[in-house]
């Protein structure tokens, strides 16, 4: 088998680390997730990687329990709060594709971006008024809002086309939680 996942785990190339503000794919990861999504019977998931049908492929870091909460389709709304413009804050358009990364661990799914908000807090709507009009979507508990109250960015995706596939390692360094992986034309 061709598979890396035994040699460890998939890597950014260094030397195409700082290509465009952060922007790398590890060499073999389309590759390993088109083998995960094979075994899965997702054959048009594979054709639209493979082919590159999509905008931007991103990494978004999960943290629990929305991680399972997605996973189960209970969260159908996916967030990004921050106090600075920063990823997926202006990057991320319909149509990106998301691979999402449990906290500590392994790539468990992907998703494709079906609609995508950009929000600055406090010009175009407070917090609260995000948190009443879109929470039953978000499913975040208290907890998070008191965190994010500070945010005065935001941005919303709306998950569609939800994939699970069989854990895939992948070694991250830093403490983003969302990285911008590949743009189109790379």
């Amino acid at each position: 088998c061709n598979c890396r996942c035994e040699a460890g785990p998939l890597r950014p190339d260094p030397k195409h680390r700082r290509r465009k503000r952060g922007m790398f794919v590890p060499d073999g990861l389309l590759e390993e997730l088109c083998q995960r999504l094979d075994k899965e019977g997702a054959g048009d998931w594979r054709r639209k990687l493979m082919q590159k049908e999509y905008g931007r492929l991103h990494l978004a870091v999960m943290a629990e329990p929305y991680l399972t909460r997605i996973l189960q389709g209970e969260k159908t709304l996916e967030s990004r709060l921050s106090r600075n413009r920063i990823p997926p804050y202006g990057r991320l358009d319909v149509g990106d594709v998301v691979l999402m990364k449990k906290t500590g661990g392994d790539i468990v799914a992907l998703f494709e971006a079906a609609a995508v908000e950009y929000i600055v807090l406090g010009q175009q709507m407070e917090l609260g008024q995000l948190q009443a009009r879109y929470n039953r979507r978000l499913c975040c508990d208290e907890a998070f809002w008191k965190v994010k109250q500070d945010s005065r960015y935001a941005t919303l995706i709306e998950i569609d086309h939800l994939q699970r596939i069989q854990p895939l390692r992948f070694a991250k360094e830093g403490r983003q939680t969302w990285l911008v992986l590949q743009s189109t034309g790379e």
